[in-house]
């Protein structure tokens, strides 16, 4: 307040920007003290609704969806649900929002989405396997959107469907929506499908049931570890090494199943681990090829390449865009350019152009004279100067001498 006062006896502008941070900081102060940053709630994975239109086929680990999924364990459910999932990987985040308005969608009314969008998806192939029980997962429910959402959401069907490929920008191979995937019509499908719709009418966190306390999250476990009494560790004799080993939860022992990176410990696995790393490295480097080779073959292309989003997808694993094509010589060619710049073109485009200028010189070497033909005109043209010809330019003729009448008159 002091500095307030000082202020307005200099500037009233000045002492109004003071009073209005002043003021944004306490709203800011009171919004963080009232609202929690999020809840862990049950919820339906079929009534959460995805936010990108295209997801790829593998974490970003590099493991595929498919070994998730099938990790995904059950237990009996609570209160109206028949299951709940235990999955292998940290909770969704889910919150509640609805379509932007200037999107090619009318506005829809709002309904429960994520960003974690491969996470949801590996969930709802679980729970259709399970059709019609009604199935349940602990999700993280946020309060706020930062804008991540609105910046991020690009999916044509409201969220409804997702397509797998692998890139996001490259052709997809499967189109993901529950509700085509659903079993032939059996008793229980009413009821299943009024759960569902009940858990995506739910406007606000108090509606959802609470998740049991268990650690079923990272912050969870985190949290457990940090204020909990741990327990005397139970061991058990590893019979090949002979060494105590402490037990793990079922539920903890199912993470580390699924972040432990294969080895030789694993026998079979880690080679299907490699075989897959290297099928995986092949499609996506074809895709890349494919890519650049279309822009290159498109008319009026003058060499230069651009590979929409390469850092985020491509560069992990096939490093820069121009060693990538440095190291692809039997399909591209790099020539390089002013700095760092450098343009790109197919491998028969130089070859053809190599054989262009192998003819080209070839034709000018055929008009040529020999060296006998010049010899000879060498001498013509000495010829010449000795008998006082002159070549003047053009083929032209050299100047008359000037008739001059005599002295006798006429002719």
């Amino acid at each position: 307040l002091k500095l307030f006062w000082h202020e307005t006896q200099k500037s009233w502008f000045k002492a109004a920007k003071i009073l209005v941070g002043l003021l944004q900081q306490r709203l800011t102060l009171e919004r963080c003290d009232a609202m929690p940053v999020f809840e862990q709630k049950l919820i339906s994975p079929l009534a959460v609704r995805f936010t990108q239109e295209r997801i790829r086929a593998t974490f970003r680990d590099g493991r595929p969806l498919e070994e998730a999924y099938e990790l995904i364990k059950t237990k009996p459910g609570t209160g109206d649900y028949d299951l709940i999932l235990e999955v292998p990987f940290p909770n969704i985040e889910i919150i509640r929002w609805h379509v932007p308005r200037n999107s090619k969608e009318a506005r829809d009314k709002d309904h429960w989405f994520t960003l974690d969008n491969r996470r949801l998806y590996c969930m709802q192939r679980v729970a259709i396997q399970h059709w019609p029980l009604r199935v349940a997962v602990a999700v993280d429910l946020l309060y706020a959107d930062p804008g991540t959402v609105w910046k991020k959401f690009d999916s044509s069907s409201r969220g409804q469907a997702v397509s797998i490929g692998n890139s996001v920008k490259g052709p997809f191979h499967e189109k993901w929506d529950w509700i085509w995937q659903m079993p032939a019509a059996s008793e229980g499908e009413e009821a299943a499908l009024q759960a569902i719709t009940d858990d995506d009418e739910r406007t606000h966190a108090a509606a959802l049931r609470d998740a049991p306390e268990e650690q079923s999250s990272l912050l969870a476990l985190a949290l457990s570890g940090a204020f909990d009494t741990p327990e005397p560790a139970k061991t058990s004799s590893d019979p090949q090494t002979g060494s105590a080993t402490p037990s793990t939860a079922g539920s903890r022992e199912e993470i580390k199943t699924v972040e432990a990176a294969p080895g030789p410990e694993n026998g079979r696995e880690g080679d299907a681990w490699t075989q897959k790393a290297v099928a995986e490295y092949q499609d996506l480097a074809d895709e890349a090829v494919a890519e650049v080779e279309r822009q290159l073959c498109t008319p009026g292309s003058k060499g230069f390449v651009w590979v929409t989003n390469w850092n985020e997808w491509y560069r992990r694993q096939l490093g820069t865009l121009r060693s990538f094509l440095e190291s692809r010589s039997d399909r591209f060619v790099v020539h390089p350019g002013r700095g760092r710049g450098y343009t790109v073109s197919l491998v028969d485009d130089d070859t053809k152009e190599e054989a262009k200028k192998a003819a080209k010189d070839a034709k000018k070497a055929a008009k040529a004279p020999s060296a006998g033909e010049s010899s000879a005109k060498e001498e013509g043209k000495k010829a010449g100067r000795a008998s006082g010809s002159r070549r003047w330019p053009g083929g032209r003729s050299g100047p008359q001498k000037k008739w001059v009448p005599s002295a006798g008159g006429g002719a």
